[in-house]
């Protein structure tokens, strides 16, 4: 883990794993509107700033890393934790290991360790790995896979912030964007978990015909609103 970015002293302690493929100032919107409640720690992840030196290892390494952080300077409980992909994945190792009690997480799109055959996982693998080049080698092809105008915040610019990303993408080496698929994938998980109480919020599930028919209601509502003015 390269380091840890704090904001805002307060007593309630707030750990911020976020998701790969996304540089630091992408988050900060977020963080600042935390920031105004909770004392955050922002991960920044190795491998994932242009500006420093070194390669991702892995979701072990990085929880280690983390915690360790933590512990030197005294925090032995967090109020709340969260984490999004790659580091929903960071979140879930942090729990079940248990060295650090966090009283409530969101974990926003982890995934679990794959449970497949090793070849299945190295092709699971590949894919992922050319996937990442693909969107990263090309403005096009990133702007098709996440439409700037559902991924990008009213007040920011599409083009320049997609320019941005995109020269962004192009900083991961080849070691960074393998390990960070590997590993995010495949960490280890202790056997037996150590025992969790902390609050996990449940997602509500909607299915695709759950989400087509809303956004039916949604245009029936917009039209009645259009006649009624």
């Amino acid at each position: 883990m390269q380091r840890v970015l704090k904001w805002q002293e307060s007593q309630m302690l707030l750990l911020f794993f976020p998701c790969t493929a996304e540089p630091v100032w992408a988050f900060e919107g977020a963080i600042r509107l935390l920031a105004q409640k909770w004392h955050v720690f922002q991960v920044v992840y190795d491998g994932h700033q242009p500006e420093n030196p070194g390669d991702f290892t892995s979701v072990e390494q990085t929880v280690d890393d983390a915690i360790e952080y933590l512990k030197k300077r005294g925090v032995t409980r967090l109020n709340a934790a969260y984490g999004c992909s790659l580091g929903g994945a960071c979140l879930t190792r942090l729990l079940a290991l248990g060295v650090l009690p966090v009283e409530r997480a969101v974990i926003d799109g982890g995934v679990t360790p794959y449970g497949f055959p090793y070849i299945l996982r190295r092709l699971a693998l590949l894919r992922d790995d050319l996937s990442f080049k693909i969107v990263a080698n090309s403005r096009r092809i990133l702007a098709a896979a996440f439409p700037p105008e559902r991924f990008t915040l009213p007040e920011h610019d599409p083009k320049q912030e997609y320019d941005a990303i995109a020269a962004y993408l192009k900083t991961y080496s080849n070691q960074t964007i393998q390990n960070v698929f590997w590993s995010g994938n495949n960490y280890a998980l202790p056997h037996p978990s150590a025992p969790i109480d902390t609050k996990i919020p449940q997602a509500e599930r909607r299915s695709a015909s759950d989400r087509k028919q809303e956004e039916k209601n949604k245009d029936m509502d917009d039209r009645d609103d259009f006649h009624d003015s």
